[in-house]
Protein backbone atom coordinates (compact mmCIF):
# COMPACT_ATOMS: atom_id res chain seq x y z
CA UNK A 1 0.00 0.00 0.00
CA UNK A 2 1.31 3.47 -1.07
CA UNK A 3 -0.02 7.04 0.25
CA UNK A 4 1.62 10.79 0.78
CA UNK A 5 1.38 14.00 2.67
CA UNK A 6 0.39 17.03 0.84
CA UNK A 7 -0.61 20.47 2.04
CA UNK A 8 -3.23 22.65 1.09
CA UNK A 9 -4.69 26.40 1.83
CA UNK A 10 -7.82 27.38 3.59
CA UNK A 11 -9.72 30.25 3.13
CA UNK A 12 -8.28 32.25 5.99
CA UNK A 13 -4.63 31.24 4.49
CA UNK A 14 -3.69 29.05 7.05
CA UNK A 15 -1.74 25.65 5.81
CA UNK A 16 -3.59 22.52 6.53
CA UNK A 17 -1.88 18.75 5.96
CA UNK A 18 -3.51 16.09 4.03
CA UNK A 19 -3.14 12.76 4.09
CA UNK A 20 -3.67 10.49 1.02
CA UNK A 21 -3.15 6.55 0.78
CA UNK A 22 -4.36 3.62 -1.29
CA UNK A 23 -7.08 1.24 -0.31
CA UNK A 24 -7.83 -2.16 -1.39
CA UNK A 25 -8.53 -2.68 -5.03
CA UNK A 26 -12.56 -3.06 -5.53
CA UNK A 27 -13.77 -6.50 -5.19
CA UNK A 28 -15.76 -6.07 -7.96
CA UNK A 29 -14.12 -4.27 -10.54
CA UNK A 30 -10.73 -4.80 -9.42
CA UNK A 31 -10.16 -0.68 -9.73
CA UNK A 32 -7.58 1.23 -7.69
CA UNK A 33 -9.32 3.16 -4.76
CA UNK A 34 -7.74 5.53 -2.20
CA UNK A 35 -8.94 7.56 0.74
CA UNK A 36 -8.07 11.12 2.31
CA UNK A 37 -8.19 12.29 4.92
CA UNK A 38 -7.44 16.25 5.71
CA UNK A 39 -7.79 19.00 8.52
CA UNK A 40 -3.46 18.29 10.16
CA UNK A 41 -2.55 21.01 11.70
CA UNK A 42 1.21 19.96 10.43
CA UNK A 43 2.79 17.67 8.61
CA UNK A 44 4.27 15.59 11.35
CA UNK A 45 0.82 14.81 12.16
CA UNK A 46 -0.18 14.11 9.13
CA UNK A 47 2.97 11.97 8.47
CA UNK A 48 2.56 10.32 11.56
CA UNK A 49 -1.41 9.41 10.84
CA UNK A 50 -0.19 7.90 7.64
CA UNK A 51 2.54 5.93 9.01
CA UNK A 52 0.06 4.40 11.63
CA UNK A 53 -1.90 3.60 9.00
CA UNK A 54 0.22 1.99 6.37
CA UNK A 55 1.88 -0.25 9.44
CA UNK A 56 -1.72 -0.78 10.08
CA UNK A 57 -2.04 -2.39 6.41
CA UNK A 58 1.13 -4.41 6.92
CA UNK A 59 0.32 -6.10 9.74
CA UNK A 60 -3.14 -6.62 7.39
CA UNK A 61 -5.27 -4.82 9.57
CA UNK A 62 -8.27 -4.08 7.49
CA UNK A 63 -11.35 -1.89 8.06
CA UNK A 64 -14.43 -3.05 5.41
CA UNK A 65 -15.83 0.53 3.93
CA UNK A 66 -18.87 1.46 5.54
CA UNK A 67 -21.12 4.08 5.48
CA UNK A 68 -21.96 4.23 9.29
CA UNK A 69 -22.25 8.13 10.15
CA UNK A 70 -20.81 9.30 13.50
CA UNK A 71 -24.58 9.79 14.99
CA UNK A 72 -25.50 6.15 13.98
CA UNK A 73 -22.78 4.47 15.49
CA UNK A 74 -23.15 6.80 19.06
CA UNK A 75 -26.57 6.33 18.97
CA UNK A 76 -27.12 3.09 17.62
CA UNK A 77 -24.13 0.97 18.40
CA UNK A 78 -22.04 2.85 21.36
CA UNK A 79 -24.71 3.93 23.82
CA UNK A 80 -26.30 0.67 23.76
CA UNK A 81 -23.17 -1.41 24.54
CA UNK A 82 -22.12 1.36 27.00
CA UNK A 83 -25.79 1.44 28.92
CA UNK A 84 -25.31 -0.38 32.52
CA UNK A 85 -26.49 -3.62 32.90
CA UNK A 86 -30.03 -3.82 34.69
CA UNK A 87 -28.81 -5.94 37.99
CA UNK A 88 -30.57 -6.50 41.37
CA UNK A 89 -29.96 -5.52 44.72
CA UNK A 90 -26.54 -3.49 45.47
CA UNK A 91 -25.14 -4.64 42.10
CA UNK A 92 -27.78 -2.28 40.88
CA UNK A 93 -26.30 -0.36 37.37
CA UNK A 94 -22.67 -0.51 38.46
CA UNK A 95 -19.72 -2.70 37.97
CA UNK A 96 -20.33 -3.09 34.23
CA UNK A 97 -20.29 -2.06 30.83
CA UNK A 98 -17.05 -0.37 31.66
CA UNK A 99 -18.10 0.48 35.35
CA UNK A 100 -20.25 3.08 34.19
CA UNK A 101 -22.90 3.84 36.80
CA UNK A 102 -26.43 5.24 35.74
CA UNK A 103 -26.06 8.62 36.39
CA UNK A 104 -22.70 8.47 34.05
CA UNK A 105 -24.33 6.97 31.08
CA UNK A 106 -27.21 9.40 30.99
CA UNK A 107 -24.82 12.17 31.15
CA UNK A 108 -23.09 10.47 28.12
CA UNK A 109 -26.41 9.93 26.17
CA UNK A 110 -27.48 13.57 27.07
CA UNK A 111 -24.14 14.97 25.73
CA UNK A 112 -24.24 12.72 22.43
CA UNK A 113 -27.72 13.70 21.29
CA UNK A 114 -27.56 17.27 22.68
CA UNK A 115 -24.02 18.44 21.07
CA UNK A 116 -22.20 15.79 19.26
CA UNK A 117 -24.95 14.54 17.19
CA UNK A 118 -26.30 18.29 15.69
CA UNK A 119 -22.13 19.18 15.05
CA UNK A 120 -20.61 15.84 13.17
CA UNK A 121 -23.81 13.64 13.41
CA UNK A 122 -23.97 13.52 9.90
CA UNK A 123 -20.72 12.81 8.65
CA UNK A 124 -19.42 9.35 7.80
CA UNK A 125 -17.45 7.74 10.81
CA UNK A 126 -14.61 6.31 8.58
CA UNK A 127 -14.41 9.97 6.90
CA UNK A 128 -13.99 12.05 10.20
CA UNK A 129 -11.14 14.49 10.15
CA UNK A 130 -9.16 16.57 12.64
CA UNK A 131 -10.35 19.82 10.92
CA UNK A 132 -14.27 18.71 11.03
CA UNK A 133 -13.84 18.21 14.95
CA UNK A 134 -12.08 21.46 15.71
CA UNK A 135 -15.09 23.23 13.91
CA UNK A 136 -17.26 20.98 15.53
CA UNK A 137 -16.25 22.82 18.67
CA UNK A 138 -15.78 26.09 17.29
CA UNK A 139 -19.41 25.89 16.90
CA UNK A 140 -20.31 24.72 20.51
CA UNK A 141 -18.03 27.29 21.91
CA UNK A 142 -19.26 30.15 20.24
CA UNK A 143 -23.28 29.27 20.13
CA UNK A 144 -23.73 25.60 21.14
CA UNK A 145 -25.27 26.14 24.76
CA UNK A 146 -28.48 27.22 25.71
CA UNK A 147 -30.42 30.15 24.14
CA UNK A 148 -27.28 30.36 21.73
CA UNK A 149 -24.77 31.14 24.39
CA UNK A 150 -21.46 29.06 24.34
CA UNK A 151 -20.61 26.02 26.14
CA UNK A 152 -18.75 26.11 29.11
CA UNK A 153 -14.98 24.93 29.20
CA UNK A 154 -15.67 22.32 31.75
CA UNK A 155 -18.63 21.17 29.26
CA UNK A 156 -16.45 21.01 26.46
CA UNK A 157 -14.08 18.99 28.37
CA UNK A 158 -16.62 16.25 28.79
CA UNK A 159 -17.78 16.64 25.26
CA UNK A 160 -13.86 15.81 24.21
CA UNK A 161 -13.41 13.05 26.32
CA UNK A 162 -16.85 11.15 25.56
CA UNK A 163 -16.27 11.60 21.88
CA UNK A 164 -12.42 10.30 22.80
CA UNK A 165 -14.04 7.21 24.89
CA UNK A 166 -16.47 6.11 21.87
CA UNK A 167 -13.80 7.00 18.66
CA UNK A 168 -11.57 4.46 21.09
CA UNK A 169 -14.00 1.78 21.09
CA UNK A 170 -14.43 2.31 17.20
CA UNK A 171 -10.90 1.87 16.41
CA UNK A 172 -11.12 -1.41 19.18
CA UNK A 173 -14.05 -2.77 17.46
CA UNK A 174 -12.75 -2.09 14.14
CA UNK A 175 -14.93 0.94 12.68
CA UNK A 176 -11.88 2.85 12.03
CA UNK A 177 -8.21 2.94 12.18
CA UNK A 178 -7.53 4.92 14.26
CA UNK A 179 -8.99 7.59 16.85
CA UNK A 180 -8.73 11.11 15.12
CA UNK A 181 -9.05 12.86 18.53
CA UNK A 182 -5.73 11.69 19.25
CA UNK A 183 -4.48 14.73 17.50
CA UNK A 184 -7.19 16.74 17.55
CA UNK A 185 -6.52 19.94 20.79
CA UNK A 186 -8.41 18.75 23.86
CA UNK A 187 -10.25 21.66 25.41
CA UNK A 188 -9.42 22.63 29.04
CA UNK A 189 -11.76 22.43 31.41
CA UNK A 190 -10.05 25.30 33.89
CA UNK A 191 -10.34 25.56 37.15
CA UNK A 192 -13.75 26.51 38.77
CA UNK A 193 -14.24 28.86 41.15
CA UNK A 194 -15.23 28.51 44.65
CA UNK A 195 -16.97 30.64 46.58
CA UNK A 196 -16.90 30.67 50.43
CA UNK A 197 -18.46 32.43 53.30
CA UNK A 198 -16.33 33.89 56.57
CA UNK A 199 -16.90 33.19 59.65
CA UNK A 200 -19.79 36.04 59.95
CA UNK A 201 -21.92 34.66 57.56
CA UNK A 202 -21.85 31.06 58.11
CA UNK A 203 -23.45 31.99 61.55
CA UNK A 204 -25.91 33.86 60.11
CA UNK A 205 -26.83 31.33 57.85
CA UNK A 206 -27.31 28.51 60.51
CA UNK A 207 -29.09 31.02 62.63
CA UNK A 208 -31.65 31.28 59.64
CA UNK A 209 -32.28 27.71 59.28
CA UNK A 210 -32.31 27.19 63.07
CA UNK A 211 -35.85 26.83 62.92
CA UNK A 212 -36.25 24.84 59.95
CA UNK A 213 -38.29 21.14 59.78
CA UNK A 214 -34.74 19.90 57.82
CA UNK A 215 -31.90 22.03 59.98
CA UNK A 216 -30.65 18.16 60.97
CA UNK A 217 -29.51 18.28 57.16
CA UNK A 218 -28.01 21.64 56.81
CA UNK A 219 -26.04 20.79 59.40
CA UNK A 220 -24.54 17.91 58.52
CA UNK A 221 -24.03 19.84 55.03
CA UNK A 222 -21.80 22.37 56.71
CA UNK A 223 -20.56 20.13 59.59
CA UNK A 224 -19.17 17.03 57.69
CA UNK A 225 -18.57 17.94 53.97
CA UNK A 226 -21.52 15.31 52.89
CA UNK A 227 -21.98 15.83 49.19
CA UNK A 228 -26.32 16.15 48.09
CA UNK A 229 -26.71 12.77 47.06
CA UNK A 230 -24.82 11.66 49.88
CA UNK A 231 -26.71 13.27 52.75
CA UNK A 232 -30.46 12.71 50.67
CA UNK A 233 -28.85 9.15 50.69
CA UNK A 234 -28.79 8.64 54.58
CA UNK A 235 -30.40 5.97 56.68
CA UNK A 236 -31.07 5.54 60.32
CA UNK A 237 -28.72 2.45 60.40
CA UNK A 238 -26.41 4.64 58.99
CA UNK A 239 -26.40 7.07 61.48
CA UNK A 240 -24.47 5.88 65.44
CA UNK A 241 -25.64 9.20 67.33
CA UNK A 242 -24.48 7.25 70.63
CA UNK A 243 -20.94 6.97 69.02
CA UNK A 244 -21.22 10.42 66.57
CA UNK A 245 -20.74 8.96 63.44
CA UNK A 246 -21.80 8.89 60.02
CA UNK A 247 -21.64 6.45 57.43
CA UNK A 248 -21.88 6.95 53.76
CA UNK A 249 -23.32 3.43 51.94
CA UNK A 250 -25.40 4.35 49.49
CA UNK A 251 -26.44 7.76 47.67
CA UNK A 252 -29.97 9.40 46.15
CA UNK A 253 -29.20 11.64 43.13
CA UNK A 254 -31.35 13.25 40.25
CA UNK A 255 -31.21 11.62 36.73
CA UNK A 256 -33.89 13.86 34.20
CA UNK A 257 -35.34 15.58 37.06
CA UNK A 258 -36.16 12.50 39.11
CA UNK A 259 -34.95 10.96 41.88
CA UNK A 260 -32.64 7.74 41.56
CA UNK A 261 -30.87 5.46 44.34
CA UNK A 262 -27.61 4.44 43.76
CA UNK A 263 -26.41 1.50 45.25
CA UNK A 264 -22.75 2.27 46.81
CA UNK A 265 -20.93 5.56 46.31
CA UNK A 266 -19.14 6.33 43.31
CA UNK A 267 -15.60 5.64 44.12
CA UNK A 268 -14.18 3.48 47.35
CA UNK A 269 -12.90 7.16 48.40
CA UNK A 270 -16.74 8.12 48.70
CA UNK A 271 -17.52 4.99 50.97
CA UNK A 272 -16.65 6.38 54.56
CA UNK A 273 -17.54 6.96 58.22
CA UNK A 274 -17.01 10.92 59.70
CA UNK A 275 -17.92 12.12 62.95
CA UNK A 276 -20.45 14.24 63.90
CA UNK A 277 -20.43 16.98 66.09
CA UNK A 278 -22.51 17.31 69.31
CA UNK A 279 -25.00 19.94 68.30
CA UNK A 280 -25.50 17.86 65.33
CA UNK A 281 -26.02 14.78 66.77
CA UNK A 282 -28.75 16.85 68.89
CA UNK A 283 -30.26 18.05 65.88
CA UNK A 284 -30.30 14.57 64.28
CA UNK A 285 -31.93 12.93 67.30
CA UNK A 286 -34.80 15.97 67.04
CA UNK A 287 -35.41 15.48 63.71
CA UNK A 288 -36.00 11.31 64.28
CA UNK A 289 -38.46 12.81 67.01
CA UNK A 290 -39.96 15.05 64.56
CA UNK A 291 -39.72 12.16 61.28
CA UNK A 292 -42.05 9.73 64.31
CA UNK A 293 -44.36 12.36 64.89
CA UNK A 294 -45.13 12.63 60.92
CA UNK A 295 -45.07 8.94 60.39
CA UNK A 296 -47.93 9.12 62.82
CA UNK A 297 -50.07 11.71 61.24
CA UNK A 298 -49.90 10.47 58.32
CA UNK A 299 -51.17 6.68 59.32
CA UNK A 300 -51.62 4.30 56.51
CA UNK A 301 -50.69 6.89 53.72
CA UNK A 302 -46.81 6.69 54.98
CA UNK A 303 -44.18 5.70 52.53
CA UNK A 304 -42.10 3.59 54.74
CA UNK A 305 -39.64 2.56 51.87
CA UNK A 306 -39.83 5.29 48.88
CA UNK A 307 -39.28 3.99 45.96
CA UNK A 308 -37.04 6.04 42.97
CA UNK A 309 -38.35 6.57 39.73
CA UNK A 310 -36.41 3.07 38.37
CA UNK A 311 -38.59 1.22 41.15
CA UNK A 312 -35.77 0.66 43.74
CA UNK A 313 -36.53 1.21 47.42
CA UNK A 314 -35.29 2.26 51.07
CA UNK A 315 -36.28 1.97 53.71
CA UNK A 316 -35.67 4.24 57.43
CA UNK A 317 -34.43 7.63 54.63
CA UNK A 318 -33.49 10.04 57.00
CA UNK A 319 -34.40 12.91 54.99
CA UNK A 320 -38.29 12.51 53.30
CA UNK A 321 -41.42 14.48 52.87
CA UNK A 322 -43.46 14.50 55.70
CA UNK A 323 -45.07 11.35 54.16
CA UNK A 324 -42.00 9.43 53.99
CA UNK A 325 -41.95 9.79 49.93
CA UNK A 326 -38.50 10.68 48.63
CA UNK A 327 -37.24 14.37 48.41
CA UNK A 328 -35.59 15.16 45.09
CA UNK A 329 -32.20 16.04 45.44
CA UNK A 330 -32.33 19.03 43.01
CA UNK A 331 -35.00 20.27 45.03
CA UNK A 332 -32.33 20.62 48.39
CA UNK A 333 -30.45 22.77 45.83
CA UNK A 334 -33.21 25.40 45.63
CA UNK A 335 -34.34 24.93 49.24
CA UNK A 336 -31.33 26.28 49.95
CA UNK A 337 -31.10 28.96 47.37
CA UNK A 338 -33.85 30.48 48.80
CA UNK A 339 -32.44 30.34 52.61
CA UNK A 340 -29.54 32.29 51.14
CA UNK A 341 -31.30 34.92 49.50
CA UNK A 342 -34.10 35.29 52.63
CA UNK A 343 -31.00 35.54 54.99
CA UNK A 344 -29.27 38.36 52.79
CA UNK A 345 -26.15 36.11 52.01
CA UNK A 346 -23.89 36.25 49.15
CA UNK A 347 -24.97 33.70 47.06
CA UNK A 348 -23.00 30.03 46.93
CA UNK A 349 -23.56 26.68 45.97
CA UNK A 350 -24.44 23.95 47.81
CA UNK A 351 -21.24 22.23 47.39
CA UNK A 352 -19.52 24.84 48.33
CA UNK A 353 -21.25 25.46 52.06
CA UNK A 354 -18.83 22.44 53.40
CA UNK A 355 -15.64 24.79 52.08
CA UNK A 356 -16.90 27.39 53.93
CA UNK A 357 -17.24 25.51 56.91
CA UNK A 358 -13.65 24.34 56.53
CA UNK A 359 -12.35 27.76 55.91
CA UNK A 360 -13.96 29.31 58.84
CA UNK A 361 -12.80 26.47 61.56
CA UNK A 362 -9.23 26.76 59.87
CA UNK A 363 -9.33 30.64 60.06
CA UNK A 364 -10.48 30.67 63.86
CA UNK A 365 -8.68 27.36 64.58
CA UNK A 366 -11.46 26.20 66.73
CA UNK A 367 -14.00 23.96 66.42
CA UNK A 368 -17.41 23.93 65.17
CA UNK A 369 -18.26 25.06 68.74
CA UNK A 370 -17.04 28.05 68.24
CA UNK A 371 -17.91 28.59 64.48
CA UNK A 372 -21.50 28.03 65.43
CA UNK A 373 -22.10 29.92 68.67
CA UNK A 374 -24.09 32.96 67.86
Amino acid sequence: MEGSVYSYRLASGATRWGVVHDLPPDPGTGERRQQRTQGFRSRALAARALREVLTEADAGVAVPRSSLTVGAFLVEEWLPVRRPLAGSGEDDGRGSRGRLGIATWQQYADYVRTYLVPTLGAVRLQELTPAQVEAAYSRLESTGGRSGRGLSPKTMANVHGILHKALSDAVRWQKVTRNVLDVVDAPRPGKPRTAVWDVDQLRRFIAHVAGDDYQALWLLFATTGLRRGEAMGLRWPDIDLDGQLVTVRQTLGAIKGRPVWKPRPKSEASARTLALDPTTCAALRAHRAKAREWRLMAGPDYEAAPVDSRGVSRDEVVFAWPDGGLINPERVSKWFKQHVEAAGLPMIRLHDLRHSYATAALRQAKGWHEVKTI
